[in-house]
């Protein structure tokens, strides 16, 4: 942990679903809003693409490297949900 960084209440939800401490309801609640925000992203990143176009010049071309960035990122982000909602999901205890 870093020094004066307390950790976030929805970063403990992920950490204490092995101790029995969140019910399946709640596991599933977090990934939810997770998936969501990853979907708000895609959306606007599709924005951000289409300001981009046209644009050659240098500040538009490291906006796309860090667009991509961010896309590839989302994207694992998203899997990495969707393969959790399959391993606390209901009927886990």
């Amino acid at each position: 942990m870093v020094a004066g960084h307390e950790p976030e209440a929805r970063d403990a939800r992920t950490a204490r679903p092995q101790a029995g401490l969140v019910e399946p309801e709640e596991r599933i609640g977090f990934l939810a809003e997770r998936y969501a925000s990853g979907k708000a992203r895609e959306e606007r990143y599709a924005d951000i693409e289409r300001e981009l176009e046209g644009n050659e010049n240098d500040l538009a071309l490291y906006g796309r490297l860090a667009l991509e960035w961010g896309r590839r990122f989302n994207t694992m982000q998203r899997e990495w949900v969707e393969w959790a909602i399959g391993e606390v999901g209901p009927g886990r205890t």
